[in-house]
């Protein structure tokens, strides 16, 4: 099924090179045939078959089945810069919903990474509502499981990576002044998410802190908003 779509998606990439091509030779910035490349996108994007995110039955998921394998999380990645930008967020809002059965999954693989970059440039377009809407996949208590996603993911390079591009986004666009349009409650969230983050990290042994891939230089002022300064050296550290 992977080997299929992937098929599909070098096709859709060999129609996106010819269509730059024609446009440096003609110096023209309209594509030729946008249609006919959206409608091969939504096909594979449809043939992933991605659930909604309370379908509990994680073994039974096909999407899921396909990010457990190096392949599978490979075609995804290079799908993500292909589609529209409310996809893109779904799929990154499946992953992080059930980002403890897909780290789970990735120990001896450990392919995770793949996705980072691509879901990383998905982030970095996101708005402060969906920021949070993602955010509160990773506090949420699961119920069998006394450690919340987001301490999960301090122990794992994908995880930790994906927490801290969403922590990162959240500090850039609170500094920044385009209006962030918020919904009810999602300052409140956020405030929660900020020091639910700060207290888990503190608590994480340093032996099992990980490596992020990589480490965004805007986090220490964004602790420094709502922490002391005790917490912010020991976070510092």
């Amino acid at each position: 099924r992977i080997e299929k779509l992937f098929l599909q998606l070098l096709e859709v990439e060999e129609t996106q090179r010819k269509v730059s091509l024609t446009q440096e030779k003609q110096e023209q910035q309209q594509p030729c045939c946008p249609e006919q490349k959206s409608q091969e996108v939504e096909r594979i994007y449809q043939a992933l078959k991605i659930r909604p995110c309370d379908s509990e039955e994680e073994a039974e998921d096909e999407f899921l089945q396909l990010l457990c394998v190096r392949k599978g999380k490979k075609l995804t990645a290079r799908l993500l810069p292909h589609l529209t930008q409310e996809q893109a967020e779904k799929i990154l809002l499946t992953i992080t919903h059930h980002l403890p059965f897909l780290m789970k999954k990735d120990v001896l693989d450990e392919s995770l990474p793949l996705l980072y970059s691509p879901l990383n440039e998905v982030v970095s377009r996101m708005t402060f509502s969906k920021l949070i809407e993602v955010l509160k996949e990773m506090t949420r208590p699961l119920s069998e499981s006394l450690e919340l996603p987001l301490a999960m993911a301090l122990k794992n390079q994908f995880g930790i990576s994906l927490l801290y591009s969403l922590l990162s986004h959240g500090e850039r666009l609170l500094s920044s002044d385009a209006p962030l349009e918020p919904r009810g409650g999602d300052f409140e969230a956020w405030t929660d998410t900020v020091f639910l983050v700060a207290r888990e990290l503190s608590q994480v042994p340093k032996t099992l802190l990980v490596e992020p891939l990589f480490l965004p230089s805007n986090l220490l002022s964004l602790f420094c908003r709502y922490l002391d300064k005790q917490t912010i050296h020991h976070l510092e550290a």
